[in-house]
């Protein structure tokens, strides 16, 4: 957890854990033991569609590479697209995936006229198990990949060796290599698109990214003694040594209603600046909510995990009445004891 200036980015070290033995709160905008851990053995469908490789099933899911289109085409680039459709319970992980996990990786060589390939991340979604959070997939999702060609208007032969974990009470790594051939032009009619662009829509852009800076640099200067951390992805701490759960209620909802009132310029990647010295380029405002959590340990021996883990089921109850809205875990307390506190709230 690194301490918030004029920076973001984190880290969820052991020196940062220990700052929840004081008084904390997170934020976020937007777990697993392995009891077993084995090797995956899958199988491969005859045949794919022309715009498909074959599909990888195993008893956990399936999964296959697509394409937009069944041809080449002339352009540089190629949208593609990992999809995979889960069975009940199963999950795949984020690129950041939390206290444990693997998110997929794909090693493209042998590929034939291709220069690089970059996948996307749609928004996850989070999952508590055995006091550990992780982030990840469940169900259907597709993790769309843009393929620049080294040659425009040639064909491209894909071979994709990828690995994966997939959990649900038990972890299971996989790996396979889907293979697609996509011509220049072909008769072939279909191709996947819609559901790539689909999944593309839900890929956190520079509105979010700016906008987390900009929430953070409000959290750097919170009232009340506060200590502003950046706890992991999209989520922040803050830390308020010395104070009761009243006293910084205080401060965190009047954050909140300043960060709800206010409206955040983002600008776009070109950012020239003109005669005077003012950047230009594209803009864009946003507007930012955040819900909050609070879990206290109400002077009773609550470990520092425990609290912040009630701290996160309080924020997500705040996020199911509708966001930007205050929760608060119900603990007994003992009587005249002065407690530190935990609390967490999420931008969304």
């Amino acid at each position: 957890m690194d301490e918030i200036g004029d920076h973001s980015g984190g880290d969820h070290s052991g020196a940062g854990r220990r700052v929840v033995n004081r008084l904390a709160a997170v934020l976020r905008v937007g777990g697993l033991v392995v009891a077993l851990l084995v090797a995956g053995v899958g199988l491969a469908a005859a045949a794919g569609e022309p715009a498909a490789s074959s599909w990888f099933e195993t008893d956990q899911g399936k999964l296959r590479l697509i394409a937009a289109s069944p041809a080449v085409g002339d352009g540089e680039t190629v949208s593609l697209g990992l999809e995979f459709r889960l069975a009940p319970g199963w999950k795949i992980y984020w690129r950041s995936p939390g206290d444990a996990g693997l998110p997929p990786t794909v090693d493209w060589s042998g590929s034939t006229n291709l220069a690089a390939a970059e996948i996307a991340w749609p928004a996850p979604q989070r999952f508590s198990a055995y006091g550990l959070e992780t982030i990840g997939y469940e169900g259907e999702v597709v993790l769309p990949i843009t393929a620049r060609l080294e040659r425009a208007g040639a064909a491209l032969s894909l071979h994709a060796a990828l690995e994966y974990l997939t959990c649900k009470n038990i972890c299971i790594p996989y790996d396979t290599v889907l293979d697609l051939d996509l011509p220049v032009e072909s008769t072939a009619t279909g191709g996947y698109a819609e559901l790539i662009e689909r999944y593309a829509r839900e890929v956190p852009g520079e509105g979010i990214s700016g906008g987390l800076r900009l929430v953070a640099s409000r959290l750097a200067h919170i009232a009340g003694g506060g200590k502003a951390y950046r706890y992991g992805g999209e989520e922040f701490a803050l830390v308020f040594p010395g104070k009761l759960s009243e006293e910084v209620f205080v401060y965190l909802d009047r954050m909140r209603r300043v960060i709800e009132q206010s409206t955040f310029v983002v600008r776009g990647k070109d950012r020239r600046k003109g005669k005077r010295g003012v950047a230009r380029g594209v803009k864009k405002e946003i507007n930012v909510t955040v819900s909050i959590g609070l879990s206290s340990t109400n002077g009773e021996k609550i470990a520092p995990a425990d609290v912040l883990r009630m701290a996160d089921q309080a924020l997500y109850k705040a996020k199911a009445k509708g966001r930007n809205c205050t929760v608060t875990a119900k603990i007994k307390k003992s009587a005249g004891s002065v407690h530190p506190s935990l609390r967490a709230f999420s931008a969304s």
